[in-house]
Formats: C-alpha cells, structure tokens, sequence
C-alpha cells in the first residue's frame, strides 16, 4: 500500500488518456517484496480523485491489498478530510436558519443540521437519486473585493458520490472558488466563483485507512494546502496560489 500526493491537472487512472497519476506510479513507488506472489503488473489506485482536485490518494501494489483496501471503501471505513476555499461567508447559524425555512425546505430536499460541538454542519441530500452526507467545518472567513467574503471549510464526505463535495457546497450557496461545473447559483456565467483559469480550490489532504495487512487504523496527512498569505505596505492580502497558477489577488484582509 501506499499514499501519493496527485497534482492537479491530471486524471487519476487513464481512461484512454495520454497522462495520467497511474503512468508513473511504477517510476515513484519502490515494488512489492519479490517473494509477493500477487503482486500487480503495476500499481493501481483505490479510488479516484477528479482531474482539477489535488491530494492525497490511496494506491495498492498486490491483488490482495487492492481487494482489502476497495472493501474499506465500499464499506465506508476509510475516512476523507478535504480543505475547500468557497465564495461567500458561510456562517453556521445563519446557515441552520435558512435551512430550516420552508422555502428550502420544499426547493429540493437539502438537509442542514449541526453536529454536537455547535461548529460543524451536516449536509445531507439526494445525489442522482442516491443519498450523500457531508460534514462541513468552518475554518476562516476572509474579506475580499469581489467576491465580498471567502470561506475556508474542512469537508468530510460521509458517502462517496460523483462530484458529492462541489454539488453540496453549491447547494448551500457557497460554491468552491474556480469552479464552472457547479457555481454559485445566480452567480452567472463568468462570475467570481466560476472562474476557472485559476484551478479548482480544492483539496484532499487527509485521509484514513486500515491497513490491509495487519488491520491498523493508518492516518496520513498532506502537505499544506498552496493557499498563504504575504504581507505588502502594512496590509495582509490573501494570496490565493494554486498548483496551475495565480487566482485573484484582490482579497484584503483586515491590519
């Protein structure tokens, strides 16, 4: 087994594509013990990370690891830390009470609740048909020029559906910076939010597994997510730096 750390920008398995993570697992990963009688013909990745997402992913090197390892994440064992930058100020209670309306209510399904500590949301809807929970931590608001106000969450995903992380945060209003696919509704084509030039604000940066040999919890972390601040004439901006480029630099954080 192990934990690589996928740039943005490239898939996670071929699919008839030129580049992609698994191509150079075997020129990165040292091989299995040479008495490991399933070892693959090459390592294989556990899961899937979307194209534009950075982060950690869980890759297995024997047939027997793979077959553990998909096991942990069919049955939900393996948990998943994510960190997002969203357009908007996210504010927890603001959030709870909007959700409790009966206009949201009867708009589609979107359930809101709080988790025991007050400072993490959990949300919960139907995701083609199926359901899906994430729980949404809030961890930074920051002003900024054009989109008014940035939020940094952590995003735990309770269920593993397509695209499960950007569709909730869109459906609560609060889409992740860059992305086009699903953007801040009303927020037009074009818009602060769907930029998508600058990369997607999203990334996989923790992630917990069993070990498929010896049944230990395993916890892996990532390397800090690119996002930092400078300090310029006395003001702090916000620097938003992604692996594929700069994205906006107008955000001022308060002396």
């Amino acid at each position: 087994m192990a934990i690589v750390d996928k740039p943005a920008g490239i898939h996670t398995k071929p699919f008839g594509m030129p580049l992609a993570l698994e191509h150079a697992l075997p020129a990165v990963l040292t091989p299995p013990p040479s008495g490991a009688r399933d070892a693959l013909l090459r390592p294989t990745a556990v899961h899937r990370l979307d194209k534009r997402v950075q982060g950690l992913v869980v890759v297995a090197k024997t047939r027997s690891a793979a077959a553990s390892l998909a096991a942990s994440f069919r049955e939900r064992q393996v948990r998943k830390r994510y960190r997002a930058l969203l357009v908007g100020r996210l504010d927890v209670i603001e959030c709870l009470e909007a959700a409790c309306s009966a206009a949201t209510k009867a708009a589609g399904g979107l359930e809101v609740s709080s988790e025991a500590d007050g400072a993490e949301l959990r949300v919960t809807s139907l995701i083609d048909g199926r359901p899906a929970q994430t729980l949404v931590r809030v961890l930074e608001h920051t002003p900024h020029v054009q989109a008014g106000w940035l939020t940094t969450v952590d995003l735990q995903p309770l269920t593993g559906r397509r695209h499960q992380l950007r569709r909730h945060c869109q459906e609560l209003g609060f889409a992740i910076c860059g992305d086009d696919l699903y953007p801040t509704v009303g927020g037009g084509e074009g818009s602060f939010g769907g930029k998508r030039s600058g990369g997607l604000f999203l990334q996989s940066i923790a992630v917990s597994v069993l070990h498929p040999r010896n049944d230990g919890s395993w916890h892996f972390r990532g390397e800090q997510c690119a996002w930092k601040r400078v300090s310029k004439d006395g003001n702090h901006y916000r620097i938003l730096e992604h692996p594929t480029g700069y994205f906006y630099q107008q955000g001022i954080l308060p002396s």
